[in-house]
C-alpha cells in the first residue's frame, strides 16, 4: 500500500515528491474529484474530514475502495494530475493520506473484530451441543441411573417412616 510509504523518513517534502511516492492515491483524488466536477483542493476540503485535536475518532460517512492494479493505465494524463496536485498544499495531501490511512486500519480492525466473532459462535455453538457419540454412551446408562435413583428414594422414604 502506497499510504505507508508516507510515514517518517519517508514523508515527502513536495507536492511533486508527494505524487511520486502516491501516484494511486492521486489519481484517486483526481478521478473522485472529476466525478463530482470539483478541483481536488475543493474534493478534499468539501469530502474529507479534518482530524479533531483531541484525537477522538473521526469516521467517514463511507469508504469507496476502488482497487487499481500496476498494469492499469491512468485515465487522467499525467500533466493534468500534476496540475491538480500542485494546486493543493502539500499538509493538505498529507492529512488526505494519514485520513485515509487511518480508514483503512480501521476497516482492516473492523473485520478482524467480526472475524473474531464469527469465531466465538462456532465455540459457542460447539460448547452448547454435546457430541452426538457422547450422547448415545450417556443414554445407555440413563435407564440403570434412573433405576438405582428410584431404588434409593426408596429406601431413603422407608428409612425415614420408621
Amino acid at each position: 500500500m502506497e499510504v505507508w510509504s508516507l510515514y517518517p523518513p519517508n514523508r515527502p517534502t513536495s507536492d511533486k515528491e508527494f505524487l511520486g511516492k502516491t501516484p494511486k492515491l492521486c489519481q484517486h483524488l483526481q478521478h473522485e474529484a472529476g466525478k463530482q466536477n470539483l478541483s481536488v483542493k475543493d474534493y478534499i476540503d468539501q469530502k474529507i474530514p479534518r482530524l479533531k485535536e483531541d484525537n477522538s475518532n473521526h469516521f467517514a460517512l463511507g469508504l469507496n475502495v476502488r482497487f487499481i492494479f500496476l498494469n492499469e493505465k491512468p485515465v487522467i494524463s499525467e500533466q493534468a494530475l500534476d496540475e491538480a496536485i500542485g494546486q493543493v498544499d502539500l499538509k493538505e495531501l498529507k492529512r488526505v493520506a494519514e485520513w485515509h490511512s487511518n480508514e483503512i486500519s480501521r476497516c482492516i480492525r473492523r473485520n478482524q473484530k467480526i472475524s473474531d466473532f464469527a469465531k466465538l459462535l462456532e465455540i459457542k455453538v460447539y460448547s452448547t451441543t454435546p457430541d452426538l457419540d457422547q450422547l448415545d454412551r450417556l443414554m445407555r446408562y440413563q435407564t440403570t441411573l434412573q433405576r438405582q435413583l428410584s431404588t434409593a428414594i426408596g429406601e431413603l422414604l422407608a428409612l425415614t417412616k420408621n
